[in-house]
């Protein structure tokens, strides 16, 4: 995973969907991140871009859900209505205004939904290509939920895990040549080291992954996976810098090795209980910074 998407080449090759493509070179990155904001975008329907933008409406707040009554009542009714797979109507002062993207997800979509969308990015990973999905929406849109994020409660739910860890699976399914790694289950996020049941088969493994994991708050940088015994005054400067062809990088960062999915899952966890997070109107525990979770392969 690369804490920044590839630049697009001028020519884009045809590619698997939602995947953010380069030539194949001999590591390949995925990154997952969430950001706060919003925006809009139109369609390409070649399906040759290597960018892919899709919309994920969340349901709308119940008179019963806590907030509710804090939303002005012009908007306490659903303001968004999906007219196709590809476009919305979101009701204005101005009239009804039409946006068109490559995918658009209803609120009757589940994480599965979601997921059969984009999981083809795992393969266009493994075979080489750099990838990158990237999460973005105001506060309570439903970001760590839709990535998966939330903690091992959600993930150990097959209903509605989200995008992380469906990634996980079906990136060690095709690692292990299409045998899903056996797992006790999604452990506390304590730690992150090689598990004993993956110990004997790194013999025959033929591929390597690490993780990274990075919190941009407040415009600081912050490694989201050092050891907790390491003191502050030992731990790294995490910095981005741009190198001679115009590629963004982030330096300093602690990277970890990755031999099966509790180590993928344990690290992304790790991360996540320590990032910054506060109370907002309509979400108890909403995450308050940008964060972008990256495996190397």
């Amino acid at each position: 995973m690369a804490s920044s998407p590839p630049s697009s080449p001028h020519v884009a090759p045809q590619r698997p969907m939602s995947a953010m493509i380069r030539p194949p070179r001999s590591q390949s990155r995925m990154s997952s991140s969430s950001r706060h904001g919003g925006g809009s975008r139109a369609s390409d329907e070649d399906g040759k871009t290597s960018v892919k933008v899709a919309v994920r409406v969340r349901p709308p707040l119940k008179p019963s859900d806590p907030g509710f009554e804090l939303i002005p009542q012009r908007f306490q009714r659903s303001m968004v209505n999906v007219t196709t797979a590809t476009s919305l109507a979101v009701d204005s002062p101005q009239g009804r205004k039409l946006f068109v993207f490559d995918r658009v997800f209803s609120e009757k979509v589940d994480q599965e939904g979601v997921w059969e969308y984009i999981k083809e990015s795992v393969n266009a990973f493994v075979q080489g290509y750099n990838v990158s999905v990237l999460a973005y929406g105001q506060s309570g849109a439903g970001k760590s939920y839709t990535m998966g994020t939330s903690g091992p409660a959600e993930q150990n739910d097959s209903k509605i895990k989200g995008v992380i860890p469906r990634a996980a699976n079906e990136l060690f399914e095709r690692l292990n040549g299409g045998n899903r790694n056996p797992s006790s289950g999604i452990k506390s996020p304590t730690r992150f080291s090689t598990t004993a049941a993956s110990l004997h088969k790194q013999a025959d493994k033929t591929w390597a992954l690490k993780a990274t994991y990075v919190e941009i708050y407040n415009e600081q940088l912050r490694d989201l996976l050092v050891p907790e015994h390491v003191p502050m005054n030992e731990r790294s400067q995490v910095s981005i810098r741009e190198d001679a062809k115009g590629r963004i990088l982030l330096t300093g960062l602690h990277s970890v090795t990755i031999n099966s999915i509790d180590d993928l899952l344990a690290a992304l966890n790790f991360g996540s209980t320590i990032r910054q997070t506060d109370a907002t109107a309509i979400n108890a525990k909403s995450s308050r910074s940008h964060a972008v979770f990256s495996l190397n392969l």
